[in-house]
């Protein structure tokens, strides 16, 4: 017996030291299928992770700090100024078109309907005067941009194409 075996954690059942004969190795049988399922799997953890999706970690880290930053902060200062009434629809503007645009950079449409209407509702909401005094509708361009880019990432993950598909919808319906 060797003396540390005693050192071994006991739920993984390893061999003790002491020779033995040669174990008889069952012929290994692969499945072509399973292989590729796996890989299918990997690539859909890896989209989620960011690795294979169109908006990757560093940018979609980027995008909310923006988002925060840039657009919801200061709308929340100047509606507690007071004078938020008279600028926010400006920066409102600027964050819709700058979201659109980063996305667009990325290959992210907006045919898709739940995608449009993410953005569209973020800058609605925040169009309303004193909406961004509140807590709630304060932080409107975070949230969602963290919708939009977990929509693009699920989209990634599935493989799912909404625009190929409304696009062909659109195309069956001029013929």
């Amino acid at each position: 017996m060797n003396p540390h075996d005693d050192f071994r954690p006991r739920d993984l059942h390893l061999p003790s030291t002491a020779p033995s004969a040669p174990a008889k190795v069952a012929p290994q049988t692969t499945q072509p299928g399973r292989f590729k399922q796996a890989k299918d799997i990997a690539s859909r953890l890896w989209a989620l992770e960011g690795k294979n999706s169109r908006v990757n970690n560093t940018t979609a880290m980027l995008m909310v700090a923006v988002a925060f930053f840039c657009f919801n902060l200061p709308q929340i200062i100047l509606e507690w100024l007071l004078i938020g009434f008279l600028f926010n629809w400006i920066i409102t503007t600027f964050a819709w078109l700058t979201m659109w645009f980063w996305f667009r950079l990325h290959g992210v449409g907006f045919i898709n309907p739940t995608r449009l209407v993410t953005l569209t509702l973020s800058a609605l909401i925040d169009y309303f005067p004193g909406a961004d005094a509140s807590i709630v509708f304060g932080f409107t361009w975070t949230i969602g941009t963290i919708i939009l880019i977990a929509i693009v990432r699920a989209e990634d993950m599935t493989g799912i194409n909404i625009e190929k598909i409304i696009k062909g919808k659109f195309a069956s319906l001029k013929e």
